[in-house]
This record gives structure tokens, C-alpha cells and sequence, in this order.
């Protein structure tokens, strides 16, 4: 089954301190530069693996862009490398398919003489990694002990230096959940639900990714895909298939994606640091419940706990109810009907009609910005209104000649309780830093579309 939830990757990172350079040894303690002399010996190791297994590749970031190019090789007569290109982020990409479930990041900030820092990160797609292959479903949280086995196995091949897996913090973590349409009984087209998804909302700390259409001189958001940023968290929701049609065509089992929406939250390191603390509050709390010896500064357990598949759902609901809201899709003459048929009081049914009136023309996020303070709370009483009756403050159009359509997030609870989900979940695609009709032209993406259109 390809409907799935759980965590597509994790980053953590290890940050050498001057006091850990010493305690290793290859220092004196209170020399100056004794970080970058750390970053040498680190390079070093990382290139002499390189050399002898050449199971590795090393990239440098391309500025302005979220891309990487090969690192530059310095080579004598007989082809040898001598030195890599030197750049203070260097990223180490397993070439054999077996393990490319991790990569490596590393960064040396020389702040001043006297400050400097350098940070090992370590990007982790768990089933990947465990050698568990599919191109469309999420990870869940059972891997994740020969996760920390294999990690501390590919560390120790490469460098000493990299640690293991205990030494990590959280940095950032992708929750995924997809939905494939027909498994939910959702029988509107992919296309038709971004375009209601798109018409919700998001909090004032969010903004919507958009891009400067150089036709209407005017900046636009993409059809396919709803992607908003914040300081702590990024929402990525789009359509599977054409994203992989778009980005990768020879993918195999495309047709698998076919009817999939994905709902991304990439959890970012001031999130997933309230996150840990969080976590450790709880865990302090329980061992006062429940007593034991457990150490409440475990790493391992934390991390195993952040990753959950409990986490995931809590998150995961978090942000689609504050975003795509709860209830059901319904034409605007079935909601008012609804609506006519509680017997509310005449001003709050007015209220509420009203509401809905001006969100079937503009989106809920547009309209609540357009509102004067004063309206505020009404706004959102009419919201917490339309919830508990079951009705998405977004209205279907007339074009889509539906009348109802279920709420994604409540049909797969459904399908989760009726037991028929599958227990495989996987996707070894990353998530996305940005929407994928950025990747490619418009003209591109308005004729992939068009070739699809007859199929829906």
C-alpha cells in the first residue's frame, strides 16, 4: 500500500569543541588554530578513504543555489590525486547504491582567531541506510537500532573523528505522510485536491514560496505545489507524480505515484531543539511516575523517541490542521445547507455563511489577512464552528462536478484503523528545499500537464 507516514530523513551533527581537540591529543592545549589543524587531519582521513576505496564522492556547494558540483582533484603524471579543492563545506556522498542512504557534511566557521568552530553533520534516510528499498513510502521508527549499528560501522571505516552515533544532536527532521487517493476512496483527481489544499491557510510566521513571473511582471505561487517557510519549520505539500516525472523520469514504478499528495514538515534545528527539550521534560516526568534508572540524557533513546512514530503523527496533525484544516470538502451550496439545517442562532448563522462566502472567493490565508482586528475572533470562532461540524472552510467549485469530497487526513485515519495499511514504509527521495516547478521551466511544466490531462 502507498498511502504511508513516518519520517522520510534526519540530520544530526557533532560540533569539535577546543576542549574535545585537545582531549584527543593531536593539539597542545592554548595553541591558536588548533580547530583548522583538527579540520586537516579530518580532510586527510576523508581523502585517504577516498583513495583507497574510491567508494566516495566529495562535492562543494554551488553559491546561490541549493546544488553541489564535484570537488575540484589535483592529480600527479600518473593520476593520482594530491589534494581535493579546499572549501569550508565539503559534502561525502557514498557512491555504491547499497549505501547511499547516508552523507556527510562537513563545516569549519573561523569566526575570528580566537573562535572557530567546525561541525560534522550526518544525513540519514533510515531504510535506505538498512538497505530496504521503495520509492514512495515513508519511514517509520523500527530501523532505527541497525540504524545506529551501521552508522557507527561507516563512521569508524572513514575516521575516528567522526564519532558515534551518540555523540549526535538532532538537527533537523523530515515528516512525511502521503496520500494515494484512490486507496483513500478519494475519487477527485490530484490535481483538483492541490488546488483546494492551496486555498487554506497558514499561520503569520509562515510565507508562501513564490516566484516572479517575468509574462505578467508580477510574483506567482505553483499550481502543483504549496510550499511555505518559516525560521523553525518548512510545509512542502505537492503532487508525487508529476514531481518525479518532472525531476526524475526513469524512476521506476512511476505509476505508483500516480494519485499520491505529499505532506511534508521539514522540522528545522530551532524546532527540533524545543523538540528535545520537550522530550527530555517528559522523559524527567516519567521517571518520577514510574521510577527506574534510565538516564534522562540518553542521546540514543532521545533521538529514538524524536523519530517515533508517535511524533510523527503528532507533528504531522499539528501542521495539517493548522494549515489544510479538518473537515470535509463541500460545494458552497452543501455547506450552507448544513449549515441552514443546525438551527443556530440567526447572527451565528450568518456569521458563518458570510465567512464562507468570501473564503469560496479568495482562500482562507487572503481573507484572514484582509480582516480588521475587530473580526478576528470571529473568524476563528466560525472556524472552530465549521470543524466541529465536519466542514473545511474551503468549498469545492462547481467545475469539479463533485459534491463531497473526505478530508485527507480523517480517510487515513480511517484506513489506519480499518488495519489495511501496509507496515513498509519508505522514500528515498529527499525532501524538497523548494517546489519542484522551480527546478524546471513553466513552459515545461504547463505541457507535462497537458500530456496528463486526458488521463484524469
Amino acid at each position: 500500500m502507498r498511502t504511508s507516514i513516518g519520517h522520510h530523513t534526519f540530520t544530526f551533527f557533532k560540533r569539535i569543541l577546543n576542549e574535545e581537540v585537545n582531549r584527543m591529543g593531536y593539539v597542545r592545549k592554548g595553541r591558536t588554530g588548533s580547530r583548522s589543524t583538527q579540520a586537516k587531519k579530518l580532510r586527510k582521513d576523508i581523502m585517504n578513504y577516498l583513495i583507497k576505496t574510491n567508494e566516495i564522492e566529495i562535492y562543494v556547494p554551488i553559491p546561490k543555489t541549493y546544488d553541489w558540483r564535484p570537488a575540484k582533484r589535483q592529480l600527479d603524471e600518473k593520476g593520482n590525486i594530491i589534494s581535493i579543492e579546499n572549501n569550508s563545506v565539503w559534502k561525502i556522498v557514498y557512491l555504491s547504491p547499497d549505501r547511499q542512504g547516508l552523507s556527510w557534511i562537513l563545516r569549519y566557521n573561523n569566526y575570528s582567531r580566537e573562535f572557530s568552530e567546525y561541525i560534522i553533520e550526518a544525513k540519514i534516510n533510515p531504510k535506505v541506510f538498512v538497505g530496504i528499498k521503495d520509492y514512495i513510502r515513508a519511514s517509520d521508527s523500527r530501523y532505527l537500532l541497525e540504524v545506529e549499528k551501521r552508522f557507527n560501522e561507516e563512521a569508524s571505516l572513514i575516521s575516528s573523528l567522526l564519532g558515534q552515533f551518540f555523540l549526535y544532536t538532532p538537527k533537523r527532521i523530515d515528516f512525511c505522510i502521503n496520500f494515494d487517493l484512490r486507496e483513500l476512496g478519494i475519487f477527485c483527481t490530484p490535481k483538483q485536491m492541490m488546488w483546494l489544499i492551496k486555498r487554506g491557510d497558514y499561520p503569520s510566521n509562515f510565507k508562501e514560496f513564490q516566484y516572479y513571473d517575468k509574462i505578467s511582471h508580477r510574483k506567482k505561487t505553483f499550481k502543483y505545489s504549496f510550499y511555505l517557510w518559516s525560521g523553525t519549520v518548512n510545509i512542502n505539500c505537492y503532487y508525487k507524480y508529476f514531481q518525479l516525472k518532472a525531476q526524475f523520469p526513469d524512476c521506476p514504478n512511476i505509476d505508483d505515484a500516480l494519485h499520491i499528495i505529499r505532506f511534508e514538515v521539514q522540522c528545522k534545528y530551532r524546532k527540533t531543539r524545543a523538540m528535545l527539550l520537550s522530550e527530555k521534560a517528559r522523559m524527567k516526568e516519567e521517571e518520577k511516575l514510574f521510577g527506574g534508572h534510565r538516564s534522562i540524557d540518553d542521546p540514543v533513546r532521545i533521538i529514538h523517541r524524536m523519530l517515533s512514530d508517535m511524533t510523527a503523527e503528532k507533528i504531522i496533525t499539528q501542521y495539517f490542521n493548522q494549515i489544510i484544516k479538518p473537515g470535509d470538502y463541500y460545494t458552497l451550496a452543501e455547506a450552507k445547507e448544513i449549515i441552514e439545517d443546525e438551527n443556530f442562532t440567526l447572527r451565528k448563522e450568518d456569521d458563518i455563511i458570510r465567512t464562507l462566502d468570501e473564503i469560496n472567493k479568495m482562500g482562507i490565508a487572503r481573507f484572514r489577512q484582509q480582516l480588521h482586528p475587530s473580526s478576528v475572533n470571529i473568524f476563528y470562532k466560525v472556524l472552530n464552528a465549521l470543524a466541529e461540524l465536519n466542514i473545511n472552510p474551503v468549498t469545492i467549485p462547481k467545475s469539479f462536478k463533485e459534491k463531497h469530497i473526505q478530508n485527507l487526513l480523517s480517510a487515513f485515519n480511517k484506513l489506519r484503523d480499518s488495519g489495511e495499511l501496509a507496515d513498509s514504509f519508505n522514500d528515498p527521495y529527499e525532501p524538497l528545499e523548494e517546489p519542484y516547478e522551480l527546478s524546471i521551466s513553466q513552459t515545461d511544466v504547463a505541457n507535462l500537464l497537458d500530456d496528463e490531462d486526458g488521463d484524469n
